[in-house]
């Protein structure tokens, strides 16, 4: 597990160009800034405004959407080559994917997947880019994967998935749960992916989409748990339903269309209506 207060990702002078489907640009200044181990951040802005693109950027399909222009984004772990991302390598990029947790809006699944074998083989991956575990340590972690999905069910997706039993969940296709349920085990994959890996960053994108209250206040506490263990959070949204953040990044456009984002540090961790200001 990351050592608190950590730096997870460092950004210098970042500046990224789109291209719609006009062959227009756009330019976005990400500017500088780190996320540090234990970090909340929220990402803010109106649509189009670069969000997402952000978090494309760890992403090996996403960066298919954007160039950098110039300055740099790093990903510190000592497994990595210390060069920004968008200079990695497509295999160094597949890595980054199974070291980082990435929740996106959508997530398709497989329909002969149960909500079981999509969480199991998510880690499984992730795993296996571990050369420092031995066969019997793979043996162990999935095992806890099992018990962690079991952990999960009983205190919180029980009441929010109606099952009967365990069995039910465990084994039910995915493709026979509501938009909503689909969105938690989506998360709730990434986030036992985190905590089985021991990662360092999660990053979801709206990952508030389709969750009605009682799963919001679920995420709400399953982010906090991961906080706890000193992962970093970063978040796109635009409601204030989060609570504990600590940083927050708000992308604005200026007179000639260049998005650019200003970064917020909270020296505690931020009340609802301390965000209000940043829609």
């Amino acid at each position: 597990m990351s050592e608190k207060n950590n730096v997870a990702v460092s950004v210098r002078e970042l500046v990224v160009e789109l291209l719609d489907d006009e062959r227009k640009s756009r330019e976005i200044r990400y500017g500088s800034f780190d996320i540090m181990t234990g970090d909340f951040m929220l990402i803010k802005g109106r649509n189009g405004s670069g969000k997402s693109t952000f978090l494309r950027l760890f992403h090996l399909q996403g960066q298919n959407y954007f160039r950098v222009k110039s300055g740099n984004i790093f990903f510190t772990d000592e497994a990595f080559p210390k060069i920004s991302i968008h200079k990695y390598s497509p295999a160094e990029l597949t890595h980054l994917n199974c070291a980082i947790s990435f929740i996106g809006q959508e997530e398709r699944f497989l329909s002969s997947d149960s909500a079981y074998s999509y969480i199991y083989n998510a880690c499984r991956l992730a795993l296996s880019y571990d050369k420092s575990l031995t066969a019997s340590d793979m043996r162990d972690r999935l095992v806890a994967v099992d018990g962690l999905i079991f952990d999960y069910y009983e205190k919180y997706l029980q009441k929010s998935f109606e099952c009967k039993n365990y069995k039910t969940f465990k084994n039910k296709n995915v493709r026979g749960w509501s938009g909503g349920q689909q969105k938690m085990i989506n998360v709730l994959a990434g986030i036992i992916k985190a905590r089985i890996c021991g990662l360092k960053l999660v990053v979801m994108d709206e990952p508030l989409n389709n969750l009605d209250g009682r799963n919001k206040d679920i995420l709400n506490k399953l982010i906090a748990e991961l906080r706890q263990g000193d992962v970093a959070v970063v978040a796109i949204t635009h409601c204030q339903i989060f609570g504990g953040v600590n940083k927050v990044m708000n992308i604005t456009e200026d007179e000639d269309g260049i998005h650019i984002a200003s970064v917020i540090d909270f020296e505690e961790p931020a009340h609802l209506e301390c965000l209000e200001a940043y829609n």
